[in-house]
């Protein structure tokens, strides 16, 4: 699933020509389609039902639910992010009350990090702070759905590339 973007002030700017409403609604109609399949998006590893990216989603479509009031796509956009965000909370929410990487898998990623920083949920939301905590908490060995495919690789720092390193 990809997350689609634009906001209020974009709107508000008079960014958003007919051409972008066209690209959000298709987007929008991929999310509402495909939402319920597993994929592997642009950065994951296998085809699964990721919950930062079904996360992302939710942000993406409540954006565009709040750029497009007095459009006909608000108000489907709204019910849309519900019910994204109603299928993550049956399906991977951790007993615990974190969020878990996927359904079948209950570890902690640090992309569980990002809903609130991309508006699917408030900062203060207690499953997302939760999931920070846990990250915290096993921070050597927490991993990225990028990390690997078979194993869990401690994170680390990237290697900045010379032509970027400070003199």
């Amino acid at each position: 699933m990809a997350a689609c973007c634009c906001s209020p002030a974009d709107e508000r700017h008079g960014r958003l020509d007919e051409g972008h409403w066209k690209a959000v609604e298709i987007a929008v109609r991929a999310i509402a389609d495909r939402r319920r399949q597993p994929d592997a998006g642009i950065r994951e590893l296998s085809d699964r039902l990721w919950t930062h990216s079904r996360l992302s989603c939710v942000a993406g479509v409540r954006a565009v639910a709040a750029a497009a009031p007095r459009r006909p796509l608000g108000d489907p956009c709204t019910a849309l992010a519900d019910a994204l965000l109603d299928a993550v909370e049956r399906t991977c929410l951790h007993p615990d009350s974190h969020w878990q990487r996927t359904p079948d898998d209950p570890s902690v990623d640090t992309a569980l990090l990002l809903p609130g920083v991309r508006g699917a949920l408030p900062a203060t939301d207690p499953r997302t702070r939760a999931a920070s905590s846990r990250a915290a908490a096993n921070w050597p060995t927490t991993t990225s759905a990028t990390a690997s495919a078979t194993t869990s690789v401690p994170w680390k720092r990237p290697r900045v590339p010379s032509c970027c390193a400070g003199s």
